[in-house]
C-alpha cells in the first residue's frame, strides 16, 4: 500500500511540475550519411530503443550530418531512409555521458527491402573526455562489488585517497558523484552516499580527465550512474546476496575466530508500462541487516582480543521509485525518488580504545534524494533540458548520551561524560564516546536546478557544431551545532601511554607539569547556535563540439562559477568568481575513426568546503581552549577514577591554578580574510591516442595536473593579536584564506583496452603509471578538507624550516595500478555458464617518519631553553618583539618534523586474483541464477597500513630536544634502550612497531592494516 500510494502521488507531482539537470543522465548519437563518398542531405534518420519511449526522427542537413543529443543510454535501432535509395537499419549502443558516432553509406536500389547491419563497436575518443563505461549487466558477472565506487576503483587513474577514491591525483573529497543526475556527495568529506540499489543501476561512467565544461565544482573526476526506467515490457528481479565473517580467512593465526553469522542482502526490482510509449514505472528495494565484528583499536596488542571484539548491527533499507512520462512525442519528463535510512545499534567515532567509548544507544542516518528531468525537442536542431534535484541527510544520536551541558558540573560528571584521546600512539578515544549524541540532529543537504539548450549547426565550409549553453544553480546547507562531547570537555593523554585492560576498560597515569609534555584539558564551548550555512554557486557554461572535417574535431568550452556563500551565522564568506576554459583538439589520422590523437587543456574549480568556510563563524562552531594539567602525577588508574581526580584539580581553587596554553575562538581569533575565501582550482593538460581494433579498442592518455589557491590558515607577527573581552587575555589572530605556498602535482599515463575474442571469451583491462607529489594532503582522515598552516604561512618563526612540510610523495601516490579481467560464456542444454576473473595489482602507498617535537631555542651551552624563560629569540633566531601587540600571545609548544623524506617508506604491494562463476537457468520467461565468488583466491597477504610512531622528547623522556632551524637530529637505533639514546644525545627513535601492522587486524574488511584475505561470497535469485 505504501508503494502504491507513493507512486500515485509521485505521478501527480510529475504532471504539474516544470522542474529543471542532466549532468550525467543521457548520451548522444551523431553521424554523417553519404552516397558514393558524397554528403547526402535530406535523409530521414529514425531511432528506436527499448530504453526510449516512442521514436525520435531528424533529417540530415546540407552536409549529410545528423544529431540526437540528450537521449537515454541503451541499445538503439537506427533507420536511414531516402526515396530512391535502399533503407539502411543499423544497431548501436549509446553510453551514459558519451557521444556515439554512427555513419551510413546509402546505395541506389530497385528493391525496397532494407539492409540491416550491426554496427561495429563505437569509435574511440569521439570526445576529449578520458572515460570508462560499465554496464551493470557485465558488472553483475564479475567478482567485484556492484556499486559505483567499486566501478570507479576498477578504472585507470583512480587510487585510494585519505577518505575515499583519489581520481587523477585529487583530494578524495573533490570528486563529483552523480546518481540520476543528482549530486550524492556528503557535504563535509565529499564521500558518496549509498543512494542506489545495485540491481537497479543500468550503467556507470567514470571520467578521469579532459572533462566537459558541463561538469563543475570538482578538481578530481566524475562518477555518474543512471538507474533503470522500466519499459513497454515488464521486467524484474529478486536477489539474495550472502556473506559471512566465517567465510573470510584469518590475516594472522592469532586473530580471534569471527562470528559465524550469515548476512543476507535482499534486492527486488520491477519495471514496466502504465501506458505503452507514454508512461513507464520502475520501483526497487533493498533490505540489508548486517552484523559485523569489530575490534577495539589496539595500542600494541590487546591483553584479551575476545574482550576487544564486539558486534555492530546495521539496518539499511533502501527504496527507489521512478516514473518516465512522454507528455508528447517531443516532450518527456523523468522523476525519481531514492531513500536509504540507516540505523545502527552501536557506533565508534575516531577509533575506540575501550568499550566505554562505544555509543550503544543507537544511531540513525536518514538519507534521500528527489530528481526531475525535462527533455523537450523544439526543432530538429534545438533541444531544451531542465533539471531539479534535492538531497537530505542527517546524523541522529551520534556521540555520547550523557545529559548535555549540565550547569555547575561536578568532577564526577565530567569524568563520566568526557572522552580522552591517546595522543601518543593511536589518536583514538577512550572513557566516553566522542561528539554529543544528546545535543540534537545535524543535517547536511543540497539542492540544484539547471537549464540548458543544445543546438546542432551545420555549415558548408566550417563543419558541424554541437552547441550547449546552460545555467546551473547549486547550494548546499549544513545545520549543525558541533558539540565535541556532552560535557564540552576532552582530556588528552600526552606522556604516559594508556593501558588497555582485559575487562575492556583503559587505565591512564596522569602527568602534571608546566612543560609541553604534560597532559591537557580541552574545552569546546559553542557560544551561539547555528543558523545554518548556505554555500551557493551559480554557473554558466558553454561547450562547442566542432567537427571541422573528417580529420579535425575541436572542443571549445568555458565555464563561469560564482560563489555567494554565507556561514552558520549568516555572514558572507565567499563572493569570488572564476572562469574555467576547457579546450581541446582531436585529429583523426585516417578520417575513419580507427586512430585518433588528442590534446586538451582545462581548468577546474572545486566546490567550497564547509569545514573551511565555516571556521570563522562562532555560530554552531566550538571554541578550543587548552590548559596543561599541573596537578600531581599518579600511577595507572581506571580512566574514570583518574579523570575525576584530574577534573577535581581543575575545578578547585577557583580556577586560579590554570594557565591557558592556547585558545582558538571562532569569530574572535579565527576569522576569514575580509575578501572571503575562494574555491581552490586545478589546471590540466592531457594528450592521448586511441585506436579501434576489430571488436575492441585501445587508448592511452597522459594527464598532467597542478593545483593552486589552497585553503590556508595565516598566523604571523604582522597579523597580530586580539584581546578576549571575557578574559582580557590576548590571543593570536588567525586569518583563513587561500595560498599558493603549498604544492600538489600529478602526472600519469593511463592505458586501457577491451576486446571480444572468439568462442565466448572477452578480455579487458587497464594500467596506470603515475606520481603524486607535493606538501599538502588537504584533508584529514574522517575530518575532510583542512587548511594549510605550515612553513611560512603560520608561525613561520617556529615552522619555516624544510622538514616541517617537505615536498615528497603524498598519501594517494601509487606508482603502479593494474586491473585486468577475462570473461567466458558457455551455453549448454542445462543452462548458461559464465566465468569472470579480475586480476589486481596495486603497488605500495607511501608513509613517512614524522612526529611533533618541542619548540625551543638552544643556548650557548647547547641546552634547549623554553620560550617563556629569559631567551630573547624565536627558534629561527629572530628577536622576540617587546611590543605585546606585535608578538605572539600563544606560541606553539610543538611543531611537526619529518625525520624522513615525505613518503620515503612504502607499505607492501597488493596482488589478488578474484574469480566468479555465474549460472543461469532459463524457464519460459524467467531465469534463475546463482553466483559464487572468491576474492583473493590465492590468499596473498600484505600489510597495507600500520604503526608510524616516532619517539621524541615530546612523548619520551630521555630523548633530547633540538632546534629544527639549526640542527640535524640524531637518530637512536630502533629497539635500543632509552638509556642508550640519552647517552648518545639522540633526538629521535623509530617506534618498536614502526612500519608494522597495529595490533589485531580487522576481521573481515579491507580496511585496517591488512589486505583482504581469501573471502567467499554467494548470490541467488531470479529475473524476468
Amino acid at each position: 500500500m505504501k508503494l502504491q500510494r507513493f507512486t500515485i502521488c509521485f505521478f501527480l507531482l510529475l504532471l504539474v511540475a516544470a522542474g529543471a539537470f542532466a549532468q550525467g543522465t543521457t548520451g548522444a548519437l551523431t553521424g554523417t550519411v553519404s552516397q558514393a563518398g558524397a554528403a547526402l542531405p535530406g535523409v530521414t534518420v529514425t531511432i528506436a530503443s527499448p530504453a526510449q519511449q516512442g521514436t525520435r526522427t531528424t533529417v540530415t542537413n546540407g552536409e549529410g550530418d545528423y544529431n540526437f543529443p540528450a537521449i537515454t543510454p541503451g541499445k538503439y535501432k537506427v533507420t536511414f531512409s531516402l526515396s530512391g535509395l535502399t533503407d539502411i537499419v543499423k544497431n548501436t549502443q549509446v553510453n551514459l555521458v558519451e557521444t556515439t558516432r554512427l555513419d551510413a553509406d546509402m546505395k541506389m536500389s530497385a528493391v525496397t527491402e532494407a539492409i540491416t547491419v550491426t554496427a561495429n563497436q563505437a569509435t574511440v575518443m569521439e570526445t576529449p573526455q578520458v572515460q570508462t563505461n560499465y554496464k551493470q549487466a557485465t558488472v553483475n558477472q564479475l567478482p567485484m562489488n556492484r556499486n559505483p565506487t567499486a566501478q570507479a576503483n576498477l578504472s585507470p587513474g583512480v587510487t585510494g585517497g585519505i577518505n575515499g577514491a583519489s581520481i587523477s591525483g585529487a583530494m578524495s573529497y573533490d570528486n563529483l558523484y552523480l546518481v540520476n543526475g543528482a549530486v550524492v556527495n556528503e557535504n563535509l568529506r565529499g564521500q558518496p552516499h549509498a543512494l542506489y540499489i545495485e540491481d537497479a543501476i543500468q550503467e556507470t561512467t567514470v571520467l578521469t580527465g579532459g572533462i566537459s565544461a558541463e561538469f563543475g565544482r570538482f578538481t578530481g573526476g566524475v562518477v555518474s550512474s543512471i538507474t533503470k526506467s522500466g519499459g513497454n515490457e515488464f521486467s524484474g528481479s529478486v536477489r539474495d546476496s550472502l556473506d559471512n565473517p566465517k567465510w573470510t580467512e584469518k590475516s594472522v593465526s592469532t586473530q580471534a575466530d569471527p562470528v559465524d553469522h550469515t548476512n543476507n542482502t535482499y534486492e527486488e526490482t520491477l519495471g514496466g508500462r502504465i501506458l505503452r510509449d507514454r508512461l513507464w514505472f520502475f520501483v526497487a528495494s533493498r533490505q540489508s541487516k548486517i552484523s559485523a565484528a569489530r575490534t577495539l583499536t589496539a595500542i600494541t596488542t590487546l591483553p584479551d582480543p575476545t574482550v576487544g571484539a564486539y558486534t555492530v548491527s546495521t539496518n539499511s533499507p533502501r527504496e527507489e521509485y521512478k516514473l518516465t512520462a512522454n507528455l508528447t512525442q517531443k516532450h518527456s519528463i523523468v522523476g525519481s525518488y531514492l531513500t536509504n535510512n540507516v540505523k545502527g545499534d552501536k557506533n565508534c567515532q575516531i577509533g575506540c580504545l575501550d568499550l566505554r567509548s562505544i555509543n550503544t544507544a543507537g544511531v540513525q542516518n536518514p538519507n534521500n534524494f528527489k530528481t526531475l528531468h525535462y527533455n523537450g525537442v523544439i526543432t530538429n536542431n534545438l533541444l531544451i533540458e531542465g533539471d531539479w534535484a534535492k538531497k537530505y541527510f542527517a546524523f541522529v544520536g551520534f556521540g555520547g548520551n550523557t545529559p548535555a551541558h549540565q550547569a555547575n558540573p561536578t568532577a564526577a560528571y565530567l569524568a563520566t561524560g568526557s572522552p580522552l584521546i591517546d595522543q601518543l600512539v593511536t589518536g583514538a578515544t577512550a572513557n566516553a564516546p566522542y561528539f554529543c549524541g544528546s545535543c540534537g540532529a545535524e543535517t547536511r543537504n543540497n539542492k540544484e536546478w539547471e537549464l540548458k539548450g543544445r543546438y546542432f549547426l551545420g555549415t558548408k565550409s566550417m563543419g558541424t557544431h554541437n552547441l550547449v549553453l546552460g545555467y546551473d544553480d547549486w547550494a548546499e546547507q549544513r545545520q549543525s551545532n558541533n558539540f565535541q562531547s556532552p560535557t564540552d570537555f576532552r582530556y588528552d593523554v600526552r606522556f604516559n601511554v594508556p593501558k588497555q585492560m582485559p575487562d575492556g576498560t583503559v587505565q591512564i597515569a596522569l602527568k602534571g607539569s608546566a612543560n609541553g609534555s604534560a597532559d591537557r584539558f580541552l574545552y569546546f564551548p559553542v557560544a551561539f547556535s547555528s543558523l545554518g550555512s548556505n554555500l551557493k554557486t551559480t554557473s554558466a557554461f558553454f561547450n562547442d563540439k566542432w567537427d571541422f572535417n573528417q580529420h579535425l574535431t575541436f572542443n571549445l568550452g568555458v565555464r563561469s562559477d560564482k560563489n555567494d556563500a554565507v556561514d552558520s551565522a549568516g555572514h558572507g564568506v565567499s563572493k569570488d568568481s572564476a572562469i574555467s576554459p576547457r579546450v581541446g583538439v582531436i585529429y583523426d589520422v585516417f578520417g575513419t575513426g580507427r586512430l585518433r590523437l588528442d590534446a586538451n587543456y582545462g581548468k577546474y574549480v572545486g566546490r567550497l568546503a564547509e569545514t573551511v568556510s565555516g571556521q570563522g563563524s562562532a555560530a554552531g562552531n566550538p571554541a578550543t581552549i587548552r590548559w596543561a594539567y599541573s596537578g600531581p602525577d599518579t600511577g595507572y588508574l581506571d580512566s574514570r577514577v583518574a579523570l575525576q581526580q584530574a577534573f577535581q584539580w581543575f575545578l578547585d581553587n577557583g580556577f586560579t591554578n590554570r594557565a591557558i596554553i592556547s585558545q582558538a575562538i571562532p569569530g574572535f581569533n579565527s576569522k576569514l580574510i575580509s575578501s572571503g575565501i575562494q574555491s581552490p582550482n586545478m589546471k590540466e593538460f592531457t594528450f592521448g591516442a586511441g585506436t579501434q581494433i576489430g571488436k575492441g579498442y585501445f587508448r592511452t592518455d597522459y594527464i598532467n595536473r597542478k593545483w593552486q589557491d589552497f585553503y590556508a590558515n595565516f598566523t604571523t607577527l604582522a597579523i597580530g593579536t586580539v584581546n578576549n573581552p571575557a578574559t582580557n587575555l590576548p590571543s593570536d589572530l588567525s586569518l583563513i584564506g587561500n595560498s599558493s605556498v603549498p604544492s600538489r602535482k600529478y602526472w600519469g599515463m593511463q592505458f586501457q583496452g577491451q576486446y571480444q575474442l572468439p568462442a565466448g571469451f572477452g578480455v579487458g583491462g587497464n594500467y596506470t603509471y603515475s606520481k603524486l607529489t607535493g606538501n599538502v594532503e588537504g584533508e584529514t582522515s574522517g575530518g575532510g578538507p583542512v587548511t594549510y598552516g605550515s612553513t611560512s604561512v603560520s608561525y613561520p618563526e617556529f615552522q619555516n624550516f624544510k622538514q616541517n612540510s617537505p615536498v615528497g610523495f603524498l598519501a594517494a601516490d601509487q606508482r603502479h595500478k593494474v586491473r585486468g579481467w577475462l570473461t567466458y560464456d558457455l551455453g549448454t542444454r542445462i543452462g548458461h555458464f559464465n566465468a569472470g576473473l579480475i586480476q589486481r595489482y596495486d603497488s605500495g602507498t607511501p608513509f613517512s617518519a614524522s612526529q611533533a617535537i618541542n619548540t625551543c631555542t638552544i643556548n650557548s651551552a647547547g641546552n634547549c631553553v623554553a620560550l617563556n624563560s629569559t631567551s630573547t629569540n624565536y627558534p629561527d633566531g629572530s628577536t622576540i618583539p617587546t611590543d605585546p601587540l606585535h608578538k605572539y600571545a600563544n606560541v606553539p609548544t610543538t611543531v611537526t618534523y619529518f625525520f624522513s623524506n615525505r613518503g620515503q617508506n612504502r607499505w607492501a604491494s597488493i596482488m589478488a586474483s578474484d574469480v566468479a562463476l555465474n549460472y543461469e537457468l532459463p524457464i519460459r520467461n524467467f531465469a534463475f541464477f546463482a553466483k559464487a565468488e572468491v576474492r583473493n583466491a590465492f590468499n596473498h597477504q600484505a600489510v597495507t597500513g600500520g604503526n608510524t610512531l616516532v619517539l621524541t622528547s615530546q612523548n619520551t623522556a630521555g630523548l633530547a630536544n633540538f632546534n629544527p632551524f639549526t640542527q640535524s637530529p640524531i637518530q637512536c637505533p630502533t629497539g635500543a634502550p632509552i638509556a642508550t639514546c640519552t647517552a648518545m644525545k639522540a633526538n629521535y627513535q623509530l617506534g618498536p612497531l614502526f612500519g608494522q601492522a597495529n595490533g589485531t587486524p580487522t576481521t573481515f574488511s579491507q580496511g585496517g592494516n591488512y589486505q583482504l584475505p581469501r573471502t567467499y561470497l554467494y548470490a541467488i535469485g531470479a529475473r524476468f
